[in-house]
């Protein structure tokens, strides 16, 4: 599923069985450098996303590399994920001041990233047996999450890279 527009709704889903190439849902916006405004993805069932060994296989990506310096205002929340591992990053956040909160990890999940971006909150998740959180912007607020038997809970990078055309 892609959405490019603003105000988008995805709720009471089930995202299931996938082993190909792609997301489960992805989130760009209009034109070529900004973002979707106010998507809001809740109440979803993700499960069943095999590792692919190949990039871009997130069940939820929201922002792109060339994107993620404009703010989306995405929320993502009361979502359940399950054996979701299409790649390293079940969630992939590449935009700035998106929220992530009330979501359920479980067991054989992948991290959720705030790969690109500023400003990105996530607070009340549970990680349940996962790779937790990852941290690359400023000024992120990581707060009473819930994490129990996490392969690592919390990694924090400094996010410098060099991605034409774009200082990240």
């Amino acid at each position: 599923l892609m959405i490019s527009g603003d105000d988008a709704e995805i709720d009471h889903n089930t995202f299931q069985d996938k082993s190909t190439e792609g997301q489960m849902i992805i989130v760009h916006g209009p034109g070529t450098n900004q973002m979707a405004q106010r998507t809001w993805i809740h109440h979803n069932c993700f499960t069943n996303f095999p590792n692919a060994h190949v990039n871009n296989c997130s069940s939820i990506q929201i922002g792109v590399s060339g994107r993620s310096m404009a703010s989306s205002h995405a929320l993502v929340e009361s979502n359940l994920f399950l054996r979701c591992r299409g790649e390293n990053e079940n969630i992939c956040n590449k935009c700035c001041e998106s929220t992530y909160r009330y979501n359920t990890f479980g067991e054989g999940c992948s991290e959720l990233s705030l790969r690109h971006g500023n400003f990105n909150i996530v607070y009340g998740n549970f990680f349940l047996g996962t790779e937790g959180v990852r941290i690359f912007g400023k000024d992120d607020k990581i707060y009473s999450n819930y994490f129990e038997k996490c392969v690592k809970a919390i990694h924090i990078g400094n996010g410098d890279a060099l991605i034409p055309p774009d200082k990240l």
